[in-house]
């Protein structure tokens, strides 16, 4: 439901970061920068402990490198 959905641009340090109640999507772009020591693990966590129960992490980079 996009009417309950909430758009957050780098928050903290998630580049981008879109919840509705219980749902989060962690968009992480990796076009121009290296990877952090267990960032997206980080970054799940975090938004865990929010209360999100359903959470989804966007991984982008420009030739299809793993995280």
């Amino acid at each position: 439901n996009f009417s309950t959905m909430i758009f957050f641009k780098e928050s903290g340090n998630i580049d981008i970061l879109i919840t509705n109640r219980n749902q989060a999507i962690i968009l992480e772009n990796k076009i121009w920068a290296g990877d952090q020591k267990r960032q997206l693990e980080r970054y799940y966590n975090k938004i865990k402990k929010q209360g999100y129960e359903d959470i989804w992490i966007v991984y982008l980079t420009l030739n299809e490198d793993l995280p």
